[in-house]
C-alpha cells in the first residue's frame, strides 16, 4: 500500500462555530492523497453556510471533494451514508468540533503501510477549550490550564484509568476488551475493506461507536499510535 486514497468524512450538526476550523484541519494536512465527504444533518445553525464558505479552497486542495445538506436523520444514518461515499482504502470520520494535529494523516497512514494486516489505527487526543486552547482536565473533569493541577492531560489518560489497561498494550481494540467497554479515542483512521466485512452501521444500536467497533474488532487488529494526532 503506497499513498493510499484517505477519505475523510465529517458529519456536521449545529457546529457554526466550529466547522470551519474542523475542515482547515484536514486542508493542513501534509498527506496529499485525500477526498473530503461532508454531510450536514439538517443543522439549525449557520452550520451549512460555514461548509459552503470553504468549498473553493476544498475542490482546490482535495482529490475529490462531496459537500450536502438534507433534513436530519441522525448520527448512525449520516456515517453510515458518508461510508456510502468512501472511494479511499483508508477513511476516517471526524466529528465537526474536533480537529487534526499537523501531520496526524500522514503518521497513521504510516502504521497500514508498515502492516497490511491492521484494520483501524488511532493516536492519542489533546483536549482543547471552546476555543480551541490546550488545556487539561481535573478530577472531576473541570477544565483547567496548569498542567501541574491537571490529572488527565489528554482524553486517553481518561480511558486508561476506566478501561484499568495500557492503551499501548497488546490488548487495545480486542474484542474481549471492547465487551467490557469502548476505549478507541477518537480519530482513527479505518481499512474500508474491513469495515465492509461486518454489519458496522445498525440505527437499533444504542451506542453506535461501541457497536461498530465489536463489529470491526471481529475481523482486524487495532494500532494505537502514543502521539497527539488529534
Amino acid at each position: 500500500m503506497k499513498d493510499p486514497l484517505v477519505s475523510i468524512c465529517i458529519p456536521a450538526y449545529n457546529h457554526a462555530a466550529y466547522v470551519r476550523e474542523c475542515i482547515e484541519s484536514v486542508m493542513a494536512q501534509d498527506y496529499q492523497n485525500i477526498e473530503l465527504l461532508v454531510i450536514d444533518d439538517g443543522s439549525t445553525d449557520d452550520t451549512w453556510d460555514r461548509i459552503q464558505e470553504l468549498r473553493e479552497r476544498c475542490a482546490q486542495r482535495f482529490v475529490r471533494v462531496v459537500m450536502r445538506t438534507r433534513e436530519n436523520r441522525g448520527r448512525m444514518r449520516t456515517f453510515a451514508e458518508l461510508f456510502g461515499e468512501v472511494r479511499g482504502e483508508l477513511y476516517g470520520d471526524i466529528a465537526s468540533d474536533d480537529r487534526y494535529l499537523p501531520g496526524a494523516i500522514s503518521r497513521l497512514v504510516r502504521i497500514f503501510c508498515d502492516d497490511e494486516g491492521v484494520g483501524l489505527a488511532v493516536g492519542r487526543n489533546r483536549i482543547i477549550d471552546a476555543c480551541g486552547r490546550r488545556c487539561f482536565w481535573d478530577a472531576d473533569r473541570q477544565i483547567v490550564y496548569d498542567r501541574s493541577a491537571a490529572r488527565y492531560e489528554s482524553l486517553d489518560d481518561l480511558i486508561e484509568e476506566g478501561a484499568g489497561f495500557d492503551l499501548s498494550g497488546a490488548d487495545f481494540g480486542s474484542y474481549r476488551r471492547l465487551c467490557s467497554g469502548n476505549h478507541v479515542p477518537n480519530g482513527a483512521l479505518k481499512k474500508a475493506a474491513f469495515v465492509r466485512r461486518v454489519r458496522a452501521f445498525d440505527e437499533r444500536a444504542p451506542l453506535e461507536d461501541l457497536w461498530f467497533h465489536l463489529q470491526l474488532s471481529k475481523v482486524a487488529r487495532y494500532a494505537y499510535l502514543p502521539e497527539d494526532v488529534f
